[in-house]
């Protein structure tokens, strides 16, 4: 026999759910008298394929810990047990044999879509639909989307407006990876949770086994002095990119591999370009071979993580966040010394990249012009401009 209570039907990832989840959710049971509201945790969503979702455990367990204390919230893993990709249809379907009386809770883009999801038609027929629009938002398009609907496929639609708060679980995991507070934006036992298991804090995430490798590639290709400035690079360079919320796995790779060709006579295979002034420094060529061996043999193609072992030597306009930890690292780490000016631009570096690669730029100026007697790189001095904003 079916339950006929009232339900409403909340599904979606919840990677994490958070504070505006349940402010939608106690509205909706609210104005529309439902006698429960039903979240859903998606499995292998069908039109998300291509995001990166923490496990499904611990997105049930968030969204469990955020409803405890509501019994009008219950939750169902219906989604994330079912095999292969969760379509809203088949769930709506199965829920059917114990619910008469559905309404299921979409946002406004997936109002407008719905047609394209799969039995998009059929589902419009199976249950009630609530649109929940969130503040500040032009309603015209929903609102003719409606009508549509309405009038062309029979569909049971209400909608309900300015509900909760411009909150998305995208910026918490943002903020969240930039070592910011997320208090108040999710339950607080769901805060404890996420910190507890370091669910999206920026770490390395890399094979343990891998990274032990890599250390083993790495000091075979080096001398022992060469290779003990690697890993204090290494050491900086994962500091910087906690500090400043950059891919520590990308900052790992850039620092691992910089100096990887420093040793290495024969690159002859590789087509590499270099441009006058380095054609007459060779001291220089090391990053560029390095990012074409690495290419070649471990298959490492993210640009960003090559271009940081390019031009962790000279630097170059428009360098990401990646390219800066690395070159700074490379100028900043311990085994380089104690002396005043390296400390006081450990500083800078540890509060602002960008300050940082203005005063590294400067000091190595002073550094190859002054103290060595040589030419820097002709396109230093632009380099420079482009960061003296930030001073």
């Amino acid at each position: 026999m079916k339950n006929i209570a009232k339900v409403g039907i909340m599904g979606g990832t919840f990677d994490p759910i958070h504070i505006g989840h349940l402010i939608i959710a106690n509205e909706v049971i609210d104005t529309f008298k439902l006698d429960k509201i039903i979240f859903i945790p998606t499995g292998v969503p069908a039109h998300k394929q291509d995001i990166n979702l923490i496990n499904t455990v611990d997105r049930y367990t968030m969204t469990e810990l955020a409803i405890l204390d509501n019994p009008n919230f219950l939750i169902d893993d219906i989604e994330i047990k079912r095999e292969g990709l969760s379509y809203t249809y088949d769930t709506i379907l199965t829920l059917r044999e114990k619910y008469e009386d559905i309404y299921f809770i979409v946002g406004y883009d997936s109002i407008l879509s719905i047609l394209t999801w799969y039995k998009g038609q059929k589902l419009l027929r199976l249950c009630k639909f609530i649109v929940v629009s969130r503040p500040n938002l032009n309603t015209d398009s929903i609102k003719k989307q409606i009508k549509h609907l309405r009038k062309n496929y029979n569909a049971d639609i209400f909608s309900i407006e300015n509900v909760g708060f411009d909150i998305s679980s995208t910026n918490i995991r943002n903020r969240v990876f930039a070592n910011k507070s997320i208090k108040y934006m999710v339950p607080k036992n769901v805060c404890e949770y996420i910190y507890k298991n370091e669910l999206y804090a920026n770490k390395l995430t890399l094979d343990k086994t891998e990274i032990e490798k890599t250390y083993s590639l790495v000091k075979s290709k080096l001398s022992a002095k060469r290779y003990a400035h690697t890993r204090g690079v290494v050491d900086m360079g994962l500091r910087l990119a906690k500090m400043h919320a950059v891919d520590m796995n990308k900052v790992f790779l850039g620092c691992i591999f910089h100096d990887y060709a420093k040793e290495v006579t024969d690159y002859s295979k590789y087509n590499i370009e270099f441009d006058e002034f380095e054609q007459k420094n060779p001291h220089l060529w090391h990053g560029k071979i390095a990012a074409e061996i690495i290419k070649d043999l471990y298959n490492i193609t993210d640009e960003e993580i090559l271009n940081s072992i390019r031009y962790h030597t000279t630097g170059r306009c428009d360098m990401s966040d990646v390219e800066k930890v690395v070159y700074l690292a490379d100028m900043i780490e311990y085994g380089r010394g104690m002396s005043e000016e390296l400390d006081e631009l450990r500083e800078i570096c540890y509060s602002d990249l960008n300050k940082g690669m203005y005063y590294g730029l400067k000091l190595t100026k002073y550094f190859v012009e002054d103290l060595k007697k040589r030419e820097v790189h002709p396109k230093l001095d632009s380099i420079m401009e482009q960061y003296k904003k930030y001073i």
